[in-house]
């Protein structure tokens, strides 16, 4: 069973993960990960589709307004050695859940972000998708016809904006904002 420890330093925030009572690694977080944060539950799971188990934790910022659906997302993917590989970034979300889906059945998930983009006189929800693959997320929107963009209309709407490919496609993001990777060595 892994464990995850925080360790509070004027700089930065550690995440010290231990197997039992032996000490595995050390990982460096954006300042202001805090466990008190965590709204949802630490969720496990092969996440990438290489049978070994993959830790995802979740902080909300519980902000007023829009900025309520601020979240700090954080993925341990466990490597061969039992050391992880970090990925963090920053997301929104509607509800208690950021979502990944097995979109193409090859069981590596992909990971779905959301973020609030203007274009011309609107704003919209701007979705992107990602893998992981060769430790680090790599964005797989043009496999998938995303990113997917959807008007904000201060109430619900599930109905994707009607661009044409090359608008939506200057809102495809690389990574997700504040996206912060460390290798097994991190």
């Amino acid at each position: 069973m892994i464990r995850a420890v925080l360790a509070d330093n004027p700089k930065c925030d550690y995440l010290q993960l231990y197997k039992g009572k032996q000490f595995i690694q050390c990982l460096n977080l954006k300042k202001g990960f805090n466990p008190m944060d965590f709204s949802e539950p630490i969720r496990v799971a092969d996440f990438n589709g290489d049978s070994q188990k993959d830790l995802k934790f979740v902080a909300h910022y519980n902000g007023c307004g829009l900025a309520a659906m601020n979240v700090r997302v954080l993925y341990l993917f466990q490597q061969p050695d039992n050391k992880f590989t970090k990925i963090e970034y920053m997301d929104k979300t509607d509800s208690h859940n950021t979502p990944e889906r097995d979109m193409d059945g090859d069981g590596n998930y992909e990971i779905i972000t959301m973020d609030l983009k203007s274009h011309k006189t609107h704003n919209y929800w701007t979705f992107n998708i990602y893998n992981f693959k060769s430790n680090e997320l790599v964005n797989v929107n043009e496999k998938f016809d995303y990113p997917v963009m959807v008007q904000y209309l201060f109430r619900r709407n599930y109905k994707p904006a009607n661009f044409n490919q090359n608008i939506s496609r200057k809102y495809s993001l690389k990574h997700p904002p504040e996206y912060d990777v460390k290798g097994i060595h991190g």
